[in-house]
């Protein structure tokens, strides 16, 4: 008995302050933060989540049921897939569907699912070195037959990092695509230049068939320098034939205290057909504009500029390449996020935040509202000053 002592002592160390944990969280007293309607449908925002922190009490989540803080949760749900992933929806139901499947598979950039197939490819680790290689998952949605197998990454010395933005299925074939950097030559473990490349995954012969560079990060005559910036798409993991890229060209001026910093010159978005190869420039840009958000989903480019007292979205669709554009009363654009044909904005003005949810069909704003807390004068701007908002999604 006495060789189980210690172990019977730390057990009943961690019962007990876990106990004493979640008693001083039951009974202490949180800040009720709530998300209200200032005009339009109230069911617009009941599915509304947005995730902060705020000091003093730790994180939080806030909607239109209220305030949910961290240190409330049990042990169990903030260990949870459901709390780990909630900014990620389309990740939370690929676990609850396939779990088998989803062990030990983290990124959601790296997974691709139609009504056939459910794949998965990513790098063994970040950094790439002379055991890098892809992991390669499928997954036959019928018979639930799987498929892994690693596949080694060409010219991987060249590169000291990389990581997947996107993966698409044609047959047998999976096309992936990355942001890689190049080994500086001057110092080995910092960043070099960046490159966009296409890998094409044999799933047959279980290799790599080819390694496409899309685009690499390039110095001009004139000593201006073009980089390239892949934009992400949403639901991530959904067929798509069009990439969606920024060209940027900077140059390094110095500022009014001395210093290098880099300043834009040029700012241009276009969409890369992947199977055709097809570039099409994106007509809502103004080249000298370089401060917008990108959304892109399979169907449209989604486009946010601020505004003295409002923000202008513009919609490009893909197909018909039709530009729409309306202004939503935003003042100054923290947070966005497409969820099907809803826009949702958040904006924060001094101690104001605000939502605006918008019809993107419709071009036109159908819900705004805003975070408040019942508490009034100094106290109520002293909670609201230490609210910070990061991230909004949408719960199914």
């Amino acid at each position: 008995m006495k060789r189980y002592w210690f172990s019977i002592l730390l057990v009943v160390f961690i019962l007990a302050s876990i106990g004493t944990y979640y008693v001083n969280a039951a009974t202490r007293s949180y800040p009720d933060f709530k998300l209200l309607t200032v005009s339009g449908d109230d069911n617009e925002a009941k599915s509304l989540v947005l995730e902060g922190t705020t000091k003093g009490y730790g994180s939080l989540i806030v909607s239109s049921n209220g305030s949910k803080y961290h240190q409330e949760e049990s042990y169990f749900e903030q260990l949870s897939i459901a709390k780990r992933y909630s900014y990620n929806q389309e990740m939370v139901q690929l676990f609850k569907e396939h779990h088998g499947f989803m062990r030990a598979k983290r990124s959601s950039n790296s997974f691709f699912q139609d009504e056939k197939t459910l794949a998965y490819v990513s790098f063994n680790n970040g950094y790439v070195d002379r055991n890098s290689k892809f992991n390669v998952s499928t997954l036959d949605l019928k018979t639930n037959d799987e498929r892994n197998f690693v596949a080694a990454v060409p010219n991987h010395e060249q590169y000291n990092w990389a990581y997947v933005m996107d993966v698409q299925l044609d047959g047998e074939k999976l096309y992936v695509f990355t942001i890689n950097y190049r080994m500086n030559k001057v110092n080995e473990q910092s960043f070099g230049e960046q490159e966009i490349h296409k890998y094409t995954v044999d799933l047959t012969a279980k290799s790599i068939a080819e390694d496409e560079i899309l685009f690499a990060d390039k110095k001009l005559d004139n000593g201006q320098f073009v980089r390239y910036t892949l934009e992400s798409s949403t639901p991530y993991n959904a067929p798509n034939d069009m990439l969606v890229f920024r060209q940027q060209t900077e140059k390094h001026v110095k500022d009014k205290d001395g210093n290098d910093v880099t300043q834009s010159t040029k700012s241009e978005l276009f969409t890369l057909n992947w199977k055709t190869g097809e570039t099409t420039a994106v007509p809502a840009i103004d080249p000298s504009i370089s401060d917008y958000w990108v959304n892109a989903t399979s169907d449209s480019i989604i486009l946010i500029f601020k505004k003295e007292k409002s923000a202008l979205v513009k919609r490009y669709d893909l197909k018909t390449r039709e530009l729409k554009e309306f202004t939503i009363p935003a003042q100054a654009v923290s947070s966005s996020m497409v969820n099907g044909d809803r826009l949702y904005l958040m904006s924060k003005e001094a101690n104001e935040f605000d939502v605006v949810i918008a019809d993107l069909k419709q071009s036109k704003v159908v819900y705004t509202g805003k975070i408040d807390i019942n508490e009034q004068g100094e106290k109520r701007s002293a909670l609201l000053k230490d609210l910070v908002i990061y991230s909004l999604y949408v719960k199914k």
